[in-house]
């Protein structure tokens, strides 16, 4: 932040994009990213003139309030460029303070106490933090007006901003930007918000709780919007909380990838439960998260009831043994689940009852048509076993068992089962040791025998 107001911060702006010297009415206070939004340079404007204090100079208020009169002016305060879209408050002005359960005034966002059993941000915030902490009921009024049809999600994410004191995302409002680009094309239906927090192409502000807590509240008035895409991002367990809430909702969400968000067991507990009820959402991305084993243990209960989630993705979840047996038994009469994400469990012991029980699950389910077992230890019993269920299996499209201890012993008897399988078209074998023997195997059955299968993956570095 530059050390005074009458101090021009360095302008980062491309030639393209409007700036001071170039359109006089862009505010040279304003932030370069956001200064490229044309919906948030059309809000703010230079500042107007103040009174002249005691050495004869200009001072400069940036707001001016019901009474038409500067906010500071005649009370001796600066004028403070208008940092609170940055940071979702501004200074000391007028004597006003915020108050202490205001979020987003200074302090760690991620500090948030377990919203799960505490309740909504506006009741926990960050201690107040001099001079970012104070709040001026000017900052929190909305610039503009909406109009009576429906906003652009820029509008509505600028005034839920506003209204619940919560600091503005510039990433957001750049997402936002886009998306409402193509609702004015005439795809108002089908539209997934993307907020990858591992974007490269853009300039990204990773989100926390507070901010899918604003994203939820928008999605419930926008229905057309079917898909919400938030990986990479860190909004935990509290984050978890409101994404439960909105499952509970009678939305049009479909789609909904939290993918490496650090959400825990207890986050994990909160969304299963919240699909028990949920008819709607079809494929639910929970990769990364350490849910752990109990995490694990409640999406399996929440198989049995669930009827319309057709693929689930919990790899690298850190799930036990537990987990996955119950993950095969539920599977045995789930007829809803078409594919399923279990890679890299956490297994001890030599006896593969994880494989076991997985082939026991593919001779009675005739449904599921993607399996992932990726790292689980693995060895030539194991594929076996899952061997001798495919000859039953009259469903599976892609089988995934890479990154496992298979040899060219089992790859003996995979290629054996291939002969007579007509369904399975995708194979993964990477990164197993089949060597030249293996290999040998395979392409005999695939030149003599095998005619469905469309794609092999194998290659070991």
């Amino acid at each position: 932040m530059w050390s005074s107001p009458a101090e021009p911060r360095p302008s980062r702006i491309p030639a393209a994009t409007p700036s001071p010297a170039t359109d006089p009415s862009v505010d040279p206070t304003l932030d370069p990213y956001l200064a490229r939004l044309p919906f948030l340079a059309s809000l703010i404007s230079a500042p107007p003139p103040g009174p002249a204090d005691a050495n004869g100079k200009t001072r400069q208020c940036g707001i001016r309030l019901p009474d038409g009169r500067p906010e500071g002016a005649g009370v001796g305060a600066e004028w403070w460029p208008r940092r609170f879209l940055r940071t979702g408050c501004s200074p000391k002005a007028g004597g006003r303070r915020a108050p202490l359960g205001t979020v987003g005034c200074g302090g760690n966002s991620g500090d948030i106490p377990n919203l799960a059993r505490e309740g909504s941000p506006a009741s926990h915030g960050c201690a107040p933090r001099a001079p970012q902490a104070t709040l001026t009921d000017a900052c929190l009024r909305p610039r503009f007006h909406a109009p009576a049809s429906i906003p652009s999600l820029q509008e509505y994410y600028y005034n839920m901003c506003t209204e619940k004191s919560q600091r503005i995302n510039p990433f957001v409002l750049h997402i936002l930007q886009e998306v409402d680009e193509e609702y004015k094309k005439g795809l108002q239906k089908g539209i997934t918000l993307t907020m990858a927090g591992n974007n490269r192409l853009i300039p990204v502000e990773r989100l926390m709780g507070e901010d899918f807590w604003i994203l939820s509240k928008m999605l419930k008035k926008n229905p057309y919007i079917t898909g919400l895409d938030v990986r990479y991002n860190l909004i935990s367990n509290s984050g978890a909380y409101y994404a439960a809430k909105l499952l509970q909702k009678p939305l049009n969400l479909i789609y909904l990838n939290l993918m490496f968000n650090d959400i825990g067991s207890s986050g994990g507990e909160l969304i299963a439960k919240a699909l028990h009820k949920n008819t709607i959402l079809k494929y639910l991305r929970m990769t990364g998260n350490k849910i752990e084993n109990k995490g694990g243990m409640f999406f399996a209960a929440m198989l049995q009831i669930n009827s319309s989630l057709e693929k689930l993705d919990l790899g690298d979840c850190d799930l036990g043994m537990q987990g996955v047996i119950a993950f095969a038994t539920v599977l045995t009469q789930n007829q809803a689940i078409k594919g399923i994400n279990l890679n890299r469990p956490i297994l001890y012991g030599e006896q593969e009852e994880s494989t076991v029980h997985m082939g026991h699950m593919l001779k009675q389910n005739n449904f599921l048509v993607e399996l992932h077992m990726c790292k689980h230890d693995m060895k030539n019993d194991g594929l076996k076993h899952l061997c001798d269920a495919l000859y039953l299996n009259t469903s599976l499209r892609y089988l995934d068992v890479s990154c496992n201890r298979i040899t060219y012993d089992g790859i003996y008897f995979l290629a054996k089962v291939l002969k007579s399988n007509t369904t399975l078209e995708v194979l993964d074998l990477s990164f197993n040791r089949i060597e030249n023997t293996g290999a040998k195997y395979l392409s005999e059955t695939l030149t003599s025998h095998n005619r469905s299968l469309k794609a092999l993956v194998w290659f070991y570095i």
